[in-house]
């Protein structure tokens, strides 16, 4: 992953890695379903440079914005950032969010995005996502990447944005609906970001349908025993709250050494089953730089549940 610009608040940061950062899946296109491009996205991310420094100088329209949205859920967060951006930055008109689709009194699904680039083009579709999925050894495909809860995998999730939600455009209660803005045409583009974690230790390898460049880490399962020793000497770590998931690899601001890091996990995992994200640091010129980060997961954590 490229270095990440060096914003300092957590929403600034998240949006500009939401903007910039590679996508999951490979971006061959299918005529007017397809994937959002990297080279896109990095073109995007240097044009907002000067608009996302002024965020990050004076956040407080954004932070208003997101907090009028009482934001809980990961997903529901990434939504709110894109749509300020795109309501925001100058270089584009937000359609709508959230259009939803029914016919005969059923839903069929919503366009979460549908926005235009002022210089002109077409109408397009974003199908958001953002997510996060482990690697399973020993399985293949991407039904091998399975989310820390074991509830889906990579290859339900892109099956349904590729297949379904990128189609909803092309049903005739679609239009419709496309029609009561005026939009005649949709280019439709899955916006999928996220990382995927490796058994620590292992190569990532490459898995058909994955974009080459997707941000990696690593997870493994917590062993209590702190001569089960994965840290490196000088390094420091920090236990990151899932909303903080999406920003960029940045500088610490509080870190815990090894043995506090070990207490604190010996301590969730005594009583709690969820999956922990670990962020890595390594001291450089008075600055914490983040290294590493990945997922250290219950004891008897398996993931088989979605992947079987």
């Amino acid at each position: 992953m490229k270095p990440a610009p060096r914003h300092t608040h957590p929403l600034v940061r998240a949006l500009a890695w939401l903007i910039g950062s590679p996508g999951l899946l490979s971006a061959a296109a299918n005529g007017d379903v397809g994937v959002v491009d990297d080279a896109w996205c990095a073109r995007q991310l240097a044009a907002s440079h000067a608009w996302l420094a002024a965020q990050d100088a004076d956040p407080r329209v954004l932070e208003e914005f997101i907090a009028l949205r009482k934001v809980r859920r990961l997903g529901f967060l990434a939504e709110a950032l894109l749509a300020f951006w795109l309501r925001n930055c100058g270089r584009f008109e937000l359609l709508a969010e959230n259009l939803v689709v029914r016919e005969g009194g059923r839903t069929l699904g919503d366009f979460d995005l549908l926005l235009r680039e002022r210089d002109g083009g077409d109408a397009v579709h974003w199908e958001l996502s953002v997510k996060f999925y482990l690697r399973l050894p020993g399985a293949d495909g991407l039904a091998a990447y399975v989310g820390p809860a074991g509830r889906d995998t990579l290859a339900t999730k892109a099956d349904r944005v590729l297949t379904r939600q990128l189609g909803l455009g092309h049903t005739a209660a679609g239009r419709a609906a496309l029609a009561s803005l005026g939009i005649e045409r949709i280019v439709a583009r899955a916006f999928v970001k996220g990382w995927l974690f490796y058994p620590l230790g292992t190569p990532a390898g490459a898995t058909p349908g994955l974009n080459p460049a997707h941000g990696r880490g690593w997870w493994r399962r917590h062993v209590a025993d702190t001569a089960d020793n994965w840290s490196m000497p000088g390094r420091a770590y920090r236990i990151v709250d899932r909303l903080e998931w999406l920003a960029w690899p940045g500088i610490a601001g509080s870190t815990l050494d090894w043995r506090e890091l070990q207490l604190r996990l010996r301590t969730h995992f005594a009583t709690a089953a969820g999956a922990l994200m670990v962020v890595e640091f390594e001291s450089h010129a008075a600055q914490a730089i983040e290294t590493s980060r990945g997922f250290v997961m219950p004891p008897d954590w398996v993931g088989a549940s979605a992947a079987n």
